[in-house]
């Protein structure tokens, strides 16, 4: 009997809608998937005593969008008690929707958030809040992992090895996927919120991605988060 291989030059998991596309098909599907944007905000140091002042107007302005959000909630410092900022994922039109959003926003307008970075993302899981309660045994991290330059080649002959690791733990992962440019076209790294029992095991899922061991990421940042107080889970 003659075996025919697939050809899946990504080594996409049979599950997923990428699986056996490549090239341009590949550049369709992404730029055929809902527009979204991951959005992490931190606040300045300074910043704790006021943000109980901004949080109703906060809150209202999430509740305004929330057909829009897939997720958010608090990013916390290291010990998993400080809040230090705020994640988004979202669906938005183009990234000039998302900074009119956040300008709107009480943190914004007191003059609390010291640095905002915007990237569009797409999340493979497909999941929002609501769709998986977290563990009240385990804890939820960010993890934003930001290409080098010129690495696509290296990307590309680690991505079967990447997606047979993320098939192995993909129970940990609440969203996945890579992180583009804003016009959907390059990709510039990739984005995992993941449920593990610490920060330890944070860094070891991230240490022991193909990604990270064949020197794909330039920087790989891994931050505390839950969802939000008043979203139900």
């Amino acid at each position: 009997m003659i075996s025919y291989k697939i050809h899946n030059p990504h080594g996409y998991r049979a599950e997923d809608p990428r699986f056996g596309l490549s090239g341009e098909e590949l550049k369709n599907y992404y730029l055929s998937q809902p527009t979204q944007f991951y959005v992490k905000c931190i606040y300045k140091q300074e910043s704790k005593n006021s943000l109980t002042q901004a949080s109703s107007a906060h809150e209202l302005n999430i509740k305004l969008l929330l057909n829009d959000i897939q997720f958010v909630g608090p990013l916390l410092s290291e010990d998993n008690d400080t809040e230090i900022g705020m994640m988004y994922i979202m669906n938005m039109p183009n990234r000039n929707s998302v900074e009119a959003f956040l300008k709107k926003d009480e943190c914004y307008k007191l003059g609390l958030i010291e640095k905002i970075e915007i990237y569009r993302f797409i999340n493979s899981k497909k999941h929002r809040f609501g769709d998986r309660s977290p563990d009240t045994q385990m804890q939820l991290f960010v993890c934003e992992c930001l290409d080098k330059k010129n690495i696509s080649d290296l990307r590309s002959k680690t991505s079967e090895a990447h997606h047979n690791y993320q098939g192995q733990i993909i129970n940990n992962y609440f969203a996945h996927g890579p992180l583009r440019s804003d016009d959907g076209v390059n990709l510039i790294g990739s984005l995992f919120i993941i449920e593990v029992e610490n920060m330890k095991a944070a860094k070891k899922l991230v240490a022991s991605e193909p990604f990270t061991k064949a020197g794909v990421f330039k920087t790989t940042t891994i931050t505390g988060w839950r969802y939000s107080h008043f979203l139900k889970s």
